[in-house]
């Protein structure tokens, strides 16, 4: 083909935002597709210069019928073919590197064609070495797509390579690969340690997460179901603020960390049997599947629903309006981390009824749960509630108490402040007998 007609065409693409508009069809240089001017939603701005990108394979090497150039399929075709195979479409690696991200983000229909260009691109990309494809082309390959299978040897190949040696998603994913093995790889649990050991270096929370199943199970590890139960109760500790403050986070999962640790206190697996703590638990991970559904397979949430009603069934709890007595004081205080700082405000006794009415608040969000009637609510601000039956209060000042640590021992509600001289009580709500328990 003559370069000159070449230069023609590509010389229709720059600046040709008017030119566009006045068509009524367009060709893409790139991608041969032909299709209506209208369809058109996407432009580049090159310093004041408009180029139109095109709606299937996002490149700006888009030609309009109003620039009077030929734009039958055959022609398209052969100029595509001569562009190719001159390389002219690889100078626009930014406009690649926008379909691929708009690809991921399921901006664009996954389907054979888009697939086909999205692993032109990446290809492309990883062959200039950026990161980002590599960790593209394996995570494609690692789930496969509509008309590309599944092929994990081929994801490990893309992880594996240096340029991601200290990605942690990529050592996570890599980790996975060994676990199971391939038709090429046989399992290796040592070399799933050495992979999460090293995420969890580079700071994974999900790779630590990943390591208490290895510890729980004794694979490439001598099985240690209490060093998990602890690390996984510091990971809630950590994923219980930092969902509520900033919102679901895959590296500090907080509804996989509960789950996780409600079969270890469901069990007695590392940890002594507590089902009030497991049933609280299982809510917390209830409430991250139902706020988050998007985030979870369904096998997951399965799971979770069939913790929460194992134990519903045992208790003989069902749905029902939240109520905001002691009980649902006691339950959500039992879920909170060590040394959350909470006050009690409006402080109200009335002896003669035995009812104490107050306002609980928070610096930061927290989930009140109310395990009888199998609900969860997220408080950021203040909520009242009432307890009845209340033989006494103890206190230096009633006003506003700020408290860092709860006990409920026997009928007696305590609360501490932390201060120079350590832990110091500063206010005791003293029941009486009934309201022991529920």
């Amino acid at each position: 083909m003559n370069e000159g007609l070449l230069n023609r065409y590509l010389e229709h693409t720059e600046d040709n935002e008017a030119e566009i508009v006045s068509s009524s069809k367009v060709a893409c240089l790139s991608c041969g597709t032909i299709s209506s001017a209208r369809e058109v939603k996407e432009w580049d701005d090159d310093e004041g210069k408009v180029k139109a990108c095109c709606p299937l394979c996002g490149l700006p090497t888009v030609v309009g019928d109003a620039s009077r150039l030929p734009l039958d399929q055959d022609t398209v075709l052969k100029i595509r073919s001569h562009l190719l195979h001159s390389g002219g479409d690889k100078r626009y690696h930014n406009e690649m590197r926008r379909y691929c991200d708009r690809f991921i983000g399921n901006e664009i229909e996954h389907n054979a064609f888009s697939e086909k260009i999205f692993l032109r691109y990446s290809h492309f990309l990883a062959a200039l070495g950026e990161p980002n494809a590599f960790s593209d082309l394996g995570d494609f390959y690692m789930n496969g797509g509509v008309s590309v299978p599944a092929d994990r040897d081929e994801a490990a190949k893309w992880y594996s390579d240096p340029v991601l040696a200290y990605d942690c998603p990529a050592l996570i994913n890599l980790a996975i690969i060994y676990n199971g093995g391939t038709a090429k790889r046989k399992a290796n649990p040592k070399k799933v340690v050495e992979l999460l050991t090293k995420a969890e270096m580079l700071g994974s929370h999900k790779a630590r997460m990943m390591l208490c199943d290895l510890y729980d199970e004794g694979q490439g590890v001598k099985a240690d179901p209490f060093l998990s139960t602890k690390v996984l109760t510091g990971l809630y500790d950590l994923a219980y603020h930092s969902y509520l403050i900033q919102g679901y986070d895959p590296d500090l999962d907080l509804g996989e960390i509960a789950a996780r640790l409600f079969a270890h206190f469901h069990q007695g697996f590392g940890a002594a049997v507590d089902d009030e703590g497991a049933f609280g638990l299982a809510l917390v991970a209830s409430y991250c599947v139902q706020a988050n559904p998007d985030q979870y397979d369904k096998a997951f949430g399965r799971q979770v629903e069939g913790f929460v009603n194992e134990l519903a069934a045992q208790y003989g709890y069902k749905t029902a309006e939240m109520v905001f007595d002691v009980d649902t004081f006691n339950d959500s205080m039992l879920m909170l981390p060590r040394a959350y700082l909470l006050r009690l405000s409006n402080l109200e006794f009335d002896a003669a009824s035995h009812t104490l009415t107050f306002d609980l608040l928070s610096p930061t969000p927290v989930l009140l749960l109310d395990y009888a009637s199998l609900q969860t609510k997220l408080l950021s601000g203040s909520q009242s509630f009432a307890f009845d039956s209340v033989a006494q209060v103890k206190g230096d000042d009633l006003g506003d108490v700020n408290f860092s640590a709860y006990r409920l021992e026997g009928d007696s509600l305590r609360f501490f402040r932390l201060g120079e001289d350590g832990e110091r009580e500063i206010l005791r709500i003293e029941l009486f007998p009934k309201e022991q328990g529920k």
